[in-house]
């Protein structure tokens, strides 16, 4: 409850934090040259598999070329393998029998592959221009190729993504509204039912000001919303407004 909850309902006094060792080594197998659907597809078939990926993302061939330039204008599915030297070279091996039997494949090693894995995790593929809208979109793995697709088709905007094609990052320009309406119909579907939600990351004071920078709530949840923060805050002294209005 508290994680996610950007201060709003109590301050931490005491934390405590589990972490693990620093894996031997890591590498990325990198699957080049697929489409979206075929990519996640393949993503999901890996983190299924006993190979223990612990990392899986996709590059459109456009922020593929801006993020990792010696691998040219080909899009990436990235496979990020962890643990013992012999255990890691003998996963990426089945990997590759497995995955890439109709696609170009590369290997970032060690430091190269942390260094990919940094610019994913920091967003760096859509970082430039500053100026452009930058949003952050939850749904089902095997929705979001789908609506990165959707996305750029409706408006000027590039995306990658991460946790298998569960999380999408969208960086938008020249949108009155960033592309709230666009990303949001999108979430929805044809269908009005689609599920996951938006969450505005980078964008100007006034744009924060015109749309909203979580994904809109339905009455009913709204209300619970309401009911969690004033127990927690009665007196509307933690961040009020930020995620709950008028609290």
């Amino acid at each position: 409850l508290m994680a996610g909850s950007y201060g709003t309902l109590a301050a931490l006094e005491e934390v405590t934090i589990k972490v693990l060792p620093r894996p031997e080594a890591t590498c990325t197998v990198m699957l080049c040259g697929l489409d979206p659907t075929a990519a996640v597809e393949r993503l999901n078939r890996a983190l299924a598999s006993p190979h223990e990926v612990s990392g899986a993302a996709y590059l459109p061939a456009s922020r593929a070329a801006a993020s990792i330039p010696p691998l040219g204008s080909h899009s990436i599915a990235a496979l990020r393998l962890e643990g013992p030297p012999l255990s890691v070279a003998s996963r990426r091996e089945r990997l590759l029998a497995e995955l890439a039997s109709d696609c170009e494949t590369a290997v970032l090693e060690a430091e190269s592959s942390a260094e990919f894995w940094r610019a994913i995790r920091d967003v760096a593929p859509l970082s430039r221009p500053v100026d452009r809208v930058v949003w952050r979109v939850s749904v089902a793995p095997t929705r979001g190729a789908e609506l990165g697709e959707v996305i750029a088709r409706e408006l000027d905007a590039s995306w990658y993504l991460d946790w298998g094609g569960g999380l999408l990052w969208v960086a938008v320009s020249g949108a009155e509204d960033g592309g709230a309406a666009v990303i949001r119909a999108a979430i929805r579907g044809g269908d009005g039912h689609g599920t996951g939600h938006a969450t505005l990351v980078r964008g100007s004071p006034a744009l924060r000001r015109a749309v909203p920078v979580f994904e809109p709530q339905s009455p009913q949840l709204a209300a619970l919303a309401a009911r969690i923060k004033m127990s927690f805050d009665p007196h509307k002294i933690l961040n009020p407004g930020r995620m709950v209005e008028g609290s």
